[in-house]
């Protein structure tokens, strides 16, 4: 009797291992996500003119898939879930025209899960900027070619993946796998750097 009792509580234990372990992934995969019901989107224009149709092309392409949009032509930084800052990187890698010295410190002001430089600038100058001071709180996207409409429509998918459940990373990995034969032509060139906690928008 006590042999059956001993395999029954065997089986128990083996059955409640792949429990366990599915629960341990859960936790794994949750435990950094920061979920934002109601997501709102900054565009903050710091180059006049030079940036305002890039500016309105964004807000048209994906602006409808957050709660609210707030437009910054003033300096002043919007409170937002993701901010996109259009501006010159400068050569240190400082933001043109701003009295903020990084993208991570608009990223502080903005109080930003996430923050986009959606202008185009030189690689070399992207290089540098993301090594300037500032709290690693946000993740942060650099682009260095738009590649016309293939920008809004990238962001576009990104965006509607994250109201999904999706994390950036997860949504990015299955848009734009890292590898050319499968990357698509549409997608702009950009650096992403995964920083902080990971959002999804629901």
């Amino acid at each position: 009797m006590s042999s059956l009792v001993d395999n029954l509580v065997d089986l128990l234990v083996i059955a409640a291992l792949p429990a366990a372990i599915l629960a341990a992934v859960y936790k794994f995969w949750t435990s950094g996500r920061v979920r934002i019901p109601k997501p709102r989107l900054g565009l903050m224009n710091l180059g006049g003119e030079q940036f305002a149709a890039i500016l309105n092309e964004d807000r048209a392409a994906f602006g409808s898939l957050f709660d609210s949009v707030v437009v910054s032509t003033d300096g002043s930084i919007p409170q937002c879930s993701v901010l996109f800052l259009y501006a010159n990187v400068a050569s240190d890698g400082s933001i043109g025209g701003a009295v903020e010295s990084s993208v991570r410190q608009f990223a502080a002001g903005a109080g930003a899960a996430l923050v986009v430089v959606a202008s185009n600038n030189p690689s070399e100058h992207v290089a540098v900027a993301h090594q300037r001071p500032g709290s690693r709180d946000a993740s942060l996207v650099f682009t260095i070619d738009r590649r016309g409409d293939g920008f809004g429509r990238f962001f576009k998918e990104i965006f509607t993946l994250m109201k999904a459940g999706k994390t950036m990373p997860m949504a990015w990995a299955k848009i734009a796998p890292q590898h050319e034969s499968v990357m698509p032509q549409y997608a702009p060139a950009t650096i992403f750097l995964p920083e902080g906690k990971f959002v999804v928008f629901r």
